[in-house]
C-alpha cells in the first residue's frame, strides 16, 4: 500500500510539473489577449514547431537552439491608431510593474529613452527554468515567457527566431 502512495505522489508531481504555467504571465495573457492591437502566441514544444516552416538547412540549427524549451509565450503590442493606444498604454503601464512571481531574479534591466527592459529568470537547482524578457514602451510593448530547460546563451538566438517567426 506504502508503494501505491509512493507511486501516486510521484505521478501526481511529474504531471503537474509538466503542466506548470506561470500563473502572472497566464493572467496578463488572459485580461489582454482580446485587446485591440494585442498579439499573443503560444507554442508547446516550439523547437518542432519553428523547426517545421523553416529551410532544410536551418531546421536542424533551430532545433538545436530551442533545444529544452518546453513552452514559448509572448505578448505584445504595437500603436496603430488613437483607440490602440490607450490599450497600449495601459499594456505599458502594467508591464513595467509587472511581477512573475516568487523565486526570480532580475538579471538585466535598461532603460533607452521611454522604453523599459528586463530580464529576469528563475532557477531550478543549478538551471534556468523560466525567463522572462520585458520591454514596456509609449509605441510598443513585449513580454516573452520561456519554460523549460534553458540555455541562457542561446536567448539571443531565440529572439531572433521569435522576430523572424510569422
Amino acid at each position: 500500500m506504502q508503494a501505491f502512495i509512493y507511486i501516486f505522489s510521484f505521478m501526481f508531481l511529474l504531471l503537474t510539473s509538466a503542466f506548470a504555467q506561470n500563473r502572472n504571465v497566464e493572467s496578463l495573457l488572459s485580461k489582454y489577449k482580446d485587446k485591440e492591437g494585442i498579439k499573443v502566441v503560444s507554442m508547446s514544444d516550439p523547437g518542432v514547431f519553428i523547426a517545421e516552416r523553416e529551410s532544410a538547412q536551418n531546421a536542424e540549427a533551430v532545433k538545436s537552439i530551442l533545444d529544452g524549451i518546453k513552452t514559448i509565450k509572448t505578448i505584445s503590442f504595437k500603436t496603430t491608431g488613437a483607440k490602440s493606444n490607450e490599450v497600449g498604454k495601459n499594456f505599458s503601464v502594467e508591464l513595467e510593474k509587472f511581477n512573475p512571481g516568487d523565486g526570480f531574479s532580475e538579471i538585466m534591466s535598461l532603460t533607452e529613452g521611454k522604453s523599459k527592459i528586463k530580464s529576469l529568470i528563475r532557477k531550478n537547482g543549478d538551471k534556468v527554468s523560466e525567463f522572462i524578457m520585458i520591454v514596456a514602451g509609449e509605441s510598443e510593448s513585449t513580454l516573452i515567457w520561456l519554460n523549460g530547460d534553458i540555455n541562457l546563451k542561446n536567448v539571443r538566438e531565440i529572439g531572433k527566431i521569435l522576430k523572424n517567426f510569422k
